[in-house]
């Protein structure tokens, strides 16, 4: 071989390796999308919508994959709709944060049974309070705590009271909340917890009674607190 023939070769060797090298440098990174040219230096692969700002990226150190379709945000998940399309949703549902807090106003309740009117709302993030009752905002489980001071006074009585503190949903009588024995002249603290799931636009109250004849107790220092806990 002379050396004509010896440098065309090496020269063609030195060729095909620029082109490898300049291969692998120009596959280095991958930009699918808009301004398909452009890539963040950082990035092993970019695909860039025609929105600006939005694209999912790999960085090319970590590995990270970010995804940003103007639905990011703090402490948001990725989540799939039922076609599959994602997208960052806080994590927990708002509409689960429905809570309502009143002050029952102090009143005589009497043997049947009478509504307890509500006084100072303490709180209320729907809107939902009115005078006697809470308007469900949306359907789902609900938790209804109310408590009160009960003193019953009777006609005379010194026996036994059995005090109803009940839950209505639309005026119709649901469930008991709870239902102590209290002996007249006593200061009793009645409380109690109920968990049921209710409908848009259904109106739950509470109405208290003695459930006995002639028999009256004055109620003071209550609340009441409705929360949805669920859908």
């Amino acid at each position: 071989m002379n050396n004509k023939q010896f440098l065309k070769k090496a020269y063609a060797a030195a060729m095909v390796a620029v082109m490898v090298c300049s291969s692998s440098a120009l596959f280095a990174q991958v930009k699918i999308g808009t301004n398909p040219t452009l890539i963040n230096a950082a990035n092993n692969l970019e695909v860039e919508a025609s929105t600006a700002g939005r694209k999912t990226s790999v960085d090319k150190t970590t590995g990270q994959v970010t995804i940003k379709d103007g639905t990011e945000g703090t402490g948001k998940v990725l989540t799939s709709d039922v076609a599959g399309g994602a997208s960052w949703q806080p994590f927990g549902t708002p509409t689960l944060a429905v809570q309502a807090k009143v002050k029952l106003q102090d009143y005589s309740y009497y043997p049947t049974a009478s509504r307890m009117n509500f006084g100072t709302t303490v709180f209320d993030n729907s809107g939902s309070i009115l005078a006697n009752a809470f308007i469900a905002p949306s359907s789902g489980v609900y938790m209804v705590k109310a408590g009160s001071f009960m003193s019953p006074l009777g006609s005379g009585s010194t026996g036994p009271f059995n005090i109803h503190i009940q839950l209505y949903v639309n005026a119709v009588f649901k469930e008991t909340i709870a239902s102590p024995v209290v002996f007249a002249g006593t200061n009793n603290f009645v409380t109690g917890v109920v968990i049921l799931r209710v409908n848009a636009g259904d109106e739950l109250s509470i109405t208290s009674d003695s459930q006995q004849a002639g028999g009256y107790f004055y109620c003071s220092g209550g609340d009441v607190v409705f929360a949805k806990i669920s859908n």
